[in-house]
């Protein structure tokens, strides 16, 4: 009996997401969490957050929503507060897991947490999957350490030679632990903010896939914003203007790839 372990970090989706099928289609049951990294939210040297209470909400948007899509197909979402560092351990301990499976990162904060983990839990089998862009680090004309510094340099040369990969299906079916359920997502005083700080902390869109899978169809068939970007993008106020995809990219709640199908099938249609 294979026991996997799902860490969600910023891939807060279903659909395109290939550490999740992944670990569907070689694991007999499953555990899956997400660990909220206090660092995320304390306060910096010179007295503000590093994050403050609108990206904490937003984040609370997204994993409230990932749980609930996840628990629709018969999985589950575990979550953390003390950071993965301390969560994940205990998960593996208590669930006797035997591999972990996650998205590559690229950045010095979660690489650090990554190969912290690694030492460990030198046991356990980790399997990282490349998800965060639209073109796969291995398919692109440049090594990592080559890469061009400015957009026009790195765009049209990889759009030329490479192409973006196909999709991941969202999964319709988990096989969770039977011993692991889903828990509420951590209160705000955990982490510093105060009733009246998250009381009226407003993001600017609603945080999650559902919402991210709504403004992509919004901007695209539904309203044709997309034919007028290339004149609207540099306006500053209003939901009409640009596409809003941003903070759903941020924390993986959409998926680049998907955006980037949706704009074929867009020009092919319209």
């Amino acid at each position: 009996m294979k026991t996997g372990l799902v860490w969600f970090k910023n891939d807060l989706r279903l659909h395109d997401n290939e550490a999740l099928c992944a670990a569907i289609a070689t694991c007999d049951e499953l555990v899956l969490c997400y660990s909220v990294e206090p660092y995320l939210f304390e306060t910096l040297p010179l007295n503000f957050r590093k994050a403050n209470a609108n990206r904490f909400k937003f984040l609370e948007q997204s994993i409230t929503n990932l749980q609930k899509n996840l628990e629709a197909i018969d999985g589950h979402l575990i979550i953390g507060h003390k950071g993965a560092a301390m969560d994940i351990p205990k998960l593996v301990k208590t669930f006797n897991i035997s591999t972990i499976y996650a998205e590559q990162e690229y950045v010095k904060e979660e690489l650090d947490l990554i190969r912290n983990l690694k030492n460990v839990l030198p046991e356990i089998n980790f399997q990282l999957y490349w998800g965060k862009t639209l073109y796969h680090k291995d398919d692109i004309p440049f090594s990592i350490a080559d890469l061009p510094l400015t957009s026009k340099a790195y765009r049209i040369p990889t759009s030329k030679e490479s192409t973006p990969r196909p999709t991941f299906k969202a999964p319709e079916k988990i096989n969770a632990h039977p011993d692991a359920s889903s828990n509420n997502f951590p209160d705000y005083k955990i982490f510093g903010f105060t009733k009246e700080a998250y009381g009226t902390a407003k993001p600017y869109v609603e945080g999650g896939e559902d919402k991210a899978l709504e403004r992509l169809r919004y901007y695209t068939f539904e309203s044709e914003l997309l034919t007028g970007y290339r004149w609207s993008r540099n306006q500053s106020i209003g939901m009409d203007y640009s596409s809003k995809f941003s903070p759903y990219l941020a924390l993986g709640c959409i998926s680049a790839r998907l955006i980037y199908e949706a704009v074929e099938d867009y020009e092919e249609k319209i």
